[in-house]
């Protein structure tokens, strides 16, 4: 189950004007103090090659610099921005979508999806590549929005404003999936040992993060 979010500003161009009002050290700062990092920082091995889908202005790699990373985004002005401002990861950095990626099978240590696979109907075909490129053992992190307890009593006052949102000719954004949504798509997708975890206290958090292993 998923609830649909529409936005009246979604379109065209919605990404590039996200990334231009943002520089790489705002939102470093911002991850450093959220919950992620953390998790992040105990889930990622010492070393290896790891791959950020939607990389944006790729401040994920800049903090754990003890990866070799890769990036993907769709955005041709935020590919050129991000090799202009970081030329040691300018060769690893391709305008591409994520469920077509221009690498080998088993290429990656860990494959990463920071709020990215919520955003259209391509779940399986994500998980998919994710499944692909990761080497045998290799780990998949997906954070997505969530229904948190707290949503879920307001169902019907969401549900209610997204549909008159939609009449109203407001773009499709993003789903917000149960607990459970992105983990089922993962085990039926051939990951092992799938686990969810809230980023935050699990009544009222946002974002979830579910990570999984491909088999050995």
């Amino acid at each position: 189950m998923y609830i649909r979010q529409y936005n009246p500003t979604q379109g065209p161009g919605y990404w590039r004007a996200e990334w231009a009002s943002s520089t790489r050290e705002q939102l470093q700062r911002q991850n450093k103090l959220g919950p992620l990092f953390g998790m992040l920082d105990a889930m990622l091995p010492a070393q290896g090659r790891a791959l950020e889908v939607g990389v944006g202005l790729a401040n994920w790699p800049s903090l754990f610099p003890r990866l070799e990373w890769y990036g993907v985004d769709v955005e041709p002005e935020v590919i050129a921005r991000d090799k202009k401002e970081l030329p040691e990861l300018a060769a690893r950095l391709h305008l591409v979508n994520g469920t077509m990626l221009p690498f080998a099978d088993g290429f990656f240590d860990v494959y990463c999806n920071f709020g990215v696979i919520e955003h259209g109907e391509l779940e399986r075909e994500f998980i998919a590549e994710a499944l692909r490129v990761l080497r045998p053992g290799g780990l998949a992190i997906f954070t997505t929005p969530y229904l948190n307890p707290v949503r879920t009593l307001a169902l019907p006052y969401i549900f209610a404003k997204q549909v008159l949102f939609k009449a109203r000719g407001f773009k499709f954004h993003q789903k917000i999936y149960t607990r459970s949504h992105v983990a089922r798509y993962m085990v039926a997708g051939g990951f092992v040992d799938v686990q969810v975890k809230p980023q935050g206290k699990a009544h009222n958090c946002h974002m979830i993060m579910t990570f999984g292993k491909k088999p050995r």
